[in-house]
């Protein structure tokens, strides 16, 4: 068993050793977030860039569908119009055989 006389040392250097420690932790959770906010700036930046790409993608995709319709629609405008025609010149040719009035 310890003599009374050294406890005072002994809390003294007990006290040294947690205020080191703490110390210490402090140090080392300082470093914790200063990482964490490093790795979060990372990632941010790098949804960012995914976002961007990812968006200039759809659009491109988007601008080529858009194209490819318009191509068909012209082609459907086509077609209606020789369809029309055709009804015309049917109904021109009906009209002459008909007797006149």
């Amino acid at each position: 068993m310890a003599k009374l006389e050294e406890v005072p040392d002994r809390i003294d250097a007990l006290t040294r050793q947690i205020l080191q420690t703490r110390a210490e932790m402090a140090s080392e959770f300082s470093a914790v977030r200063l990482e964490i906010r490093t790795v979060k700036s990372e990632l941010l930046h790098e949804i960012g860039s995914m976002y961007q790409h990812t968006m200039k993608e759809v659009m491109d995709r988007i601008d080529a569908a858009v194209t490819q319709l318009s191509g068909q629609m012209r082609g459907f405008q086509d077609e209606m119009r020789g369809f029309q025609d055709q009804a015309m010149s049917s109904l021109r040719a009906i009209h002459e055989r008909l007797p006149p009035r």
